[in-house]
């Protein structure tokens, strides 16, 4: 009487899996989106506030520092 074999994976082939590699790339790719559009939200929230700081009285020191802020942000 024959015995099945149990195939069982070393790790490491485990690891090269497409469901394991595709698995990895979605949550990447959530990640980076995420962090998109934080940033992008962010910056809105900046813009915001340096529109509201060039109305009177106009503060020179805030203006320059927030566009700077913006520069290095994008």
């Amino acid at each position: 009487m024959k015995t099945p074999k149990t195939t069982s994976l070393p790790w490491y082939r485990w690891l090269n899996s497409h469901h394991v590699v595709r698995f990895l790339e979605t949550v990447q790719d959530l990640i980076v989106i995420s962090l998109c559009v934080g940033l992008f939200s962010f910056m809105v929230l900046q813009l915001r506030e340096m529109m509201l700081s060039l109305l009177p009285p106009l503060q020179f020191q805030t203006v320059t520092s927030d566009i700077l802020f913006l520069l290095i942000l994008v």
